[in-house]
């Protein structure tokens, strides 16, 4: 089986505690990876005015940045994905994962 494993959060310190996690568990299993592939973060802009009447040129900006992680496991078994889906995870960051067979 294939897997493809995603990881996101608005944090990237929570984000690389679990990149690290999964990285010792795959060393310890010797599962064969590829990853951490990092993309690029994404920039999210809101704009906020000041005051509710007047003055529409005064705003406030507020920005985030959502980080994802990408890992590709090629050969993986039923066991060695549950001792990976057993990891403890922060709620911040959210894991996306595909099985391929």
């Amino acid at each position: 089986m294939k897997l493809k494993l995603i990881l996101k959060s608005f944090s990237s310190y929570h984000v690389n505690v679990v990149t690290t996690k999964i990285l010792e568990l795959t060393q310890q299993k010797q599962i064969k990876i590829q990853g951490p592939i990092f993309i690029p973060p994404r920039k999210i802009l809101i704009n906020i005015l000041k005051s509710p009447h007047i003055n529409k040129d005064a705003r406030d900006q507020i920005g985030m940045e959502k980080h994802k992680i990408l890992f590709l496991i090629k050969q993986i078994d039923k066991t060695q994905l549950k001792q990976l889906l057993k990891i403890n995870i922060n709620p911040i960051v959210k894991v996306l994962l595909q099985l391929t067979t």
